[in-house]
């Protein structure tokens, strides 16, 4: 049964919007190894707890100011004051049947439905949903431990993906990669991450003000006016090795009235002096070249002491790129002076402790 319950915790935290795992197999194959109700009581309890995360957490986000005006638009407002008319019920039925619950959740907390009630929703409807499957289960004539089995594998599969890799593996992994990897340009990706990424990522890692700041990797630019809107940069610095595209990042900057400088410079070999930044932000330009290692190094260079490194997770990484940055890993052991100080799911925060030399 314990077992059961960190499954549950697995497949039904934050990321499983994600990341999903074929959860309710999990229940039948447990049915064929337990009593059916006490299988439905330990997996209701399992998603009730998650469901309390995942409401405190979702609730965090949906408040961001970026999604001011997605929370005050016509659609969301007709669908919250739908879900106002029913709401125990809406959130109940959706527990109970085979329907977005993330979708009820987001209504739930858009109207300002109280967790509790929410809570006593979910459990009545998952512990009838979760005893039903637990109960096929018993009449499956599927061998229950191969079943079990199956089912653990496939719970495992992003655990499998976040898997720690050698120093070996790393290294030879980014090596057979080319000099430069250009990205296609997306308009809802780019609108994602000027309208909503940046101003939480900012939020999350709890980023300061006034600070020298440098982007690695700054392509078109995207991220130059959310970043001097929230940072408030004495200095604001983009680089790229493209200079098509660095000449559409002066344009955007420009046309924002942004105060931003803009070199052709490789993250590799960036024409700075040494402490020349007090924070360097990379949106995924060091897990798609060659020679990372060498990347970070000058990273930590440019970095004054106590400056930060700002850079997306494996997870992020997985999610925007999913065969591009299957299994990549950076190779933090050849920059031992960027110590982790601060991670936020899909963003992450190193301190460079000492000065380079």
């Amino acid at each position: 049964m314990l077992l059961l319950f960190g499954l549950t915790l697995l497949a039904k935290g934050p990321y499983s919007a994600f990341l999903p795992i074929a959860y309710e197999p999990i229940v039948v194959a447990f049915g064929r190894l337990h009593p059916p109700a006490l299988v439905a009581l330990v997996a209701t309890s399992g998603v009730l707890l998650m469901e309390w995360v995942n409401y405190r957490l979702f609730g965090w986000a949906l408040s961001a100011r970026p999604l001011a005006k997605a929370r005050e638009s016509r659609l969301a407002q007709t669908v919250v004051r739908w879900f106002r008319v029913a709401p125990f019920a809406a959130v109940w039925s959706a527990a109970l049947l085979p329907a977005p619950f993330g979708l009820v959740r987001a209504c739930a907390l858009l109207a300002g439905y109280p967790l509790g009630r929410h809570l006593a929703a979910t459990a009545l409807g998952r512990l009838p949903r979760y005893w039903l499957c637990a109960a096929v289960g018993v009449a499956a004539p599927v061998n229950g431990l191969a079943l079990a089995a199956l089912c653990v594998a496939l719970a495992a599969v992003p655990l499998v993906l976040a898997r720690p890799r050698s120093r070996t593996q790393d290294n030879s992994a980014f090596d057979s990669l080319p000099e430069y990897q250009p990205f296609p340009d997306v308009g809802r990706r780019n609108l994602f991450q000027e309208r909503l990424e940046i101003p939480l990522m900012v939020r999350a890692l709890g980023l300061p003000n006034g600070l020298r700041v440098l982007e690695v990797g700054c392509g078109r630019g995207v991220a130059l006016p959310p970043l001097a809107r929230a940072l408030a940069p004495s200095r604001l610095v983009g680089i790229d090795v493209d200079e098509g595209l660095l000449a559409e990042a002066k344009r955007r900057v420009a046309a924002r009235e942004i105060a931003a400088e803009l070199y052709p410079a490789d993250v590799r070999r960036l024409p700075f002096p040494a402490a020349s930044f007090d924070v360097v932000i990379d949106f995924g330009t060091c897990y798609h070249i060659s020679r990372p290692a060498v990347a970070l190094a000058e990273i930590a260079r440019v970095l004054a002491p106590g400056g930060v490194f700002v850079h997306e997770t494996p997870l992020s990484q997985l999610l925007s790129h999913p065969v591009r940055a299957f299994g990549r890993r950076l190779p933090w052991h050849s920059v031992p002076r960027l110590a982790p100080q601060r991670r936020r799911l899909l963003w992450s925060m190193r301190i460079c402790s000492v000065a380079a030399e």
